[in-house]
Order: C-alpha cells, then sequence, then structure tokens
C-alpha cells in the first residue's frame, strides 16, 4: 500500500505542472463564462436582447467554453486525436450533410430572419401570392 501512495505521490510531482495548468484553465473559463451569462442575462433583463436570443447566447457561450477546455487540457496532456478527429469531420460532416441540408438551411434562415429583423410589426409583406399585414404575437391572440 506505501509503494503504491509512494507511486502517486511520484506521479502527481512529475505532473505538478499540468495538473496547476489544467485547475487554472478550469477555474479561469467558468469564472469568464459566469461573467458572459451575468452580463447576457443583465441585456435581457434591461429589454436589450430578447429572450430567445439571451438563451442562444448563453448555450453558444456554453459549448464555446467546453470546446475550449477539452481542447486546452487534451493538448496539455500530451492527447492527440487528430486523425481520429480528422476521419470524424470528414464522414460525420459528409454524412450529417446529406441528411440535414434542408433543416440546417431552414435554421440558418431562421437565424438570419432573427438577427437581421427584415420586417417590423406593422409592415406589410408580399407571402405566399399575397399581401399581408405583420402583426405582434399578441395581437394574434
Amino acid at each position: 500500500m506505501a509503494d503504491y501512495i509512494n507511486m502517486i505521490g511520484d506521479w502527481v510531482l512529475f505532473n505538478l505542472d499540468k495538473l496547476v495548468f489544467s485547475a487554472v484553465t478550469l477555474v479561469v473559463t467558468y469564472v469568464i463564462y459566469r461573467i458572459l451569462v451575468k452580463e447576457i442575462r443583465k441585456l435581457k433583463v434591461e429589454g436589450r436582447l430578447q429572450e430567445h436570443i439571451a438563451y442562444t447566447l448563453i448555450r453558444i457561450v456554453k459549448w464555446t467554453a467546453v470546446a475550449l477546455v477539452s481542447a486546452a487540457l487534451l493538448a496539455e496532456w500530451g492527447v492527440t486525436l487528430g486523425a481520429i478527429t480528422g476521419i470524424l469531420a470528414i464522414y460525420g460532416g459528409t454524412i450529417i450533410g446529406f441528411a440535414a441540408i434542408n433543416t440546417i438551411g431552414n435554421a440558418i434562415a431562421g437565424l438570419i430572419v432573427m438577427t437581421s429583423r427584415p420586417f417590423e410589426v406593422g409592415d406589410r409583406i408580399f407571402f405566399n401570392g399575397q399581401f399581408a399585414d405583420t402583426q405582434s404575437r399578441t395581437a394574434q391572440s
């Protein structure tokens, strides 16, 4: 048992710089994540961001943080996934791209409409071969 504990102690001392880097990376990323989420929520409360945009931004920040931390920690510990990642990206991207081409196109179009706001409440638009006036969601109820 003492040999096992000594072996763990030696491993920790040998990898102390990697362990410190990993801990600092996790803490700094978490603090930045919490600050960004707090600011996004503050903008939502102030009415400068709509609820669905704030929700989307929070999810983007979350998954970006996870990806960056994962990449940094894997690189620090010497894990190379280059070939596997490349193969998965080629095959997965091709399969998903062909399977979801309409869905992805509609999602991109939806994001463009949400961010560019091409029309406002009260505008007259031409849709499905006829003219229509835009209304707010509450006006439709």
